[in-house]
Parts: structure tokens; sequence; C-alpha cells
């Protein structure tokens, strides 16, 4: 692990990362996710329905701040009567971000992504210490940054579309083709409101 570590570090500072090492990159981001899956405990783990759940917490993801302020803005509405808070990754390196008025609750760029493509620590403790009682993962289930992010979180029920790591959601939704974010939104909704 050290000789790969090292041979990583070399290639990141002297040379370009080639194609063929984001092999290396996802495998290491897996391998964090399940490190984390492992160390977290879920003393608080309960199915929360509709009627019981006071807070949600959704992730999402966009190309731009403006189309995630839109979703965000949508997704207030929905979420009408109970507290939402919304998180954003944000796919591109906006350099803009700062300039830019958002009004979902926090952003997470590539730019802000460590080495390894990580979250960096101060998003996972602010996840994991955000009180929620369920969190809806609208990002698509082969992005290891929102499955640490997830797997991360101490919420009490955690939702989202089927992925290759059964262990990281409670409410499992499988779709025969890719989903848009308010196709796989009304599924989770609906089994919340069941």
């Amino acid at each position: 692990l050290f000789l790969l570590f090292k041979m990583l570090l070399f290639h990141y500072v002297f040379l370009p990362l080639p194609k063929s090492n984001i092999f290396l990159l996802k495998t290491m981001s897996k391998f964090r996710l399940n490190k984390i899956l492992k160390k977290t405990k879920r003393p608080n783990k309960a199915f929360v329905n509709w009627g019981s759940a006071i807070s949600f917490l959704v992730l999402i993801e966009g190309k731009s701040i403006e189309e995630m302020n839109k979703r965000t803005h949508e997704l207030r509405k929905i979420f009408a009567e109970k507290h939402v808070i919304v998180f954003g990754f944000l796919t591109t390196k906006d350099k803009k971000r700062e300039s830019t008025q958002a009004i979902f609750d926090k952003v997470l760029t590539k730019k802000d992504l460590t080495l390894f493509k990580n979250p960096p620590k101060i998003t996972m403790e602010w996840i994991k210490n955000t009180p929620c009682d369920v969190l809806i993962n609208l990002i698509q289930p082969e992005n290891t940054v929102a499955n640490i992010l997830v797997a991360t979180s101490n919420a009490k029920t955690k939702c989202g579309q089927q992925n290759s790591v059964p262990q990281l959601l409670d409410l499992m939704i499988q779709f025969d083709k890719t989903p848009t974010e308010n196709e796989l939104l009304e599924q989770i909704l609906f089994y919340l409101k069941s």
C-alpha cells in the first residue's frame, strides 16, 4: 500500500495522470468507502416514513450553480411542510462558485476533492453532524463521492437508487434504465408516503 501511495504521488506531482490510472483512483475511493462502512455505527437506524419524518437531507448534482439553484427551488416546494437541507455536488470545477448566489445549503465541487478524489474531511464531518431523519441520494449510484457521503451520514433512513453496495442504503429503488432525478425522487416519495 505504501509503494502504491508513493507511485500515485509521483504520478500526481510530476506527471499528468494518464487515463489508465483512473482505475487506481477509483480503487482507492472504493477502499475508503468500505473502510467507512465498517467503521460507521448507526444506533438510531430505523425506517422513518413521510408522516413521522421532520428533516430531510437531499443530495443533488449538477453542472452549474444555476441548474442546482433551480432544482433546489423545486425541492423546497415538494418538501414545503418539512425541513429540508440540500447538498449540491457540482460536477465541474466551477470558478464562479463564490460569486454566484446559491440557495442550497452546502456545495462540493470537483476542485474540492482530495488527491484520491474523496470528499474532504470537513465536508464529511458536516454530513455526519447534520441531523436528519431521512437522507435522499439523487446522485447516480456509480458516483463514489456521493456513496462516501451517504456512508458517512447518521440519518435514520437512507434512500436512493440501487447500487453495488447494498449495505449503503435502507430503501433502494431499482430501475431498468437510468432514471432522471425527478423519476427517482417520485419513486422514493411514493414508498415513504405508503
